[in-house]
């Protein structure tokens, strides 16, 4: 019995890490991301999901705002997929939708100064 408890807190360690590197992942991408551009903070944005948070920081890439072409180029994902993730980030709260001309561009909400 006791050989099955170690194997069960065994497993529980090593999907703690595999979380844990998630997050360190995310950290690394946070500082490669320059300027970064976002209006929660960083341990919010680690409850996105991981095609959300993605597509987030592809945004906050290209300086905050672009179409779902621009960010599907950064994201190597169809554009079709990028613009409903867009979407659901509106939906969020997290990114705001307008167009200019024929054009649909989205933008990372400001971060609310204190």
């Amino acid at each position: 019995m006791a050989h099955k408890e170690t194997i069960n807190a065994l497993t529980r360690v090593e999907l703690a890490l595999v979380e844990l590197r998630a997050k360190i992942e995310v950290l690394i991408e946070l500082h490669r991301a320059k300027p970064l551009h976002f209006n929660k903070d960083m341990l919010e944005l680690f409850n996105l999901p991981n095609h959300l948070r993605k597509t987030f920081l592809a945004l906050s890439k290209l300086g905050g705002k672009g179409t779902a072409d621009d960010v599907s180029k950064v994201t190597e994902r169809a554009r079709a997929v990028e613009s409903g993730y867009l979407n659901q980030l509106v939906a969020l709260d997290q990114a705001i939708k307008y167009r200019v001309g024929r054009k649909v561009f989205f933008e990372l909400k400001p971060t609310p100064r204190e």
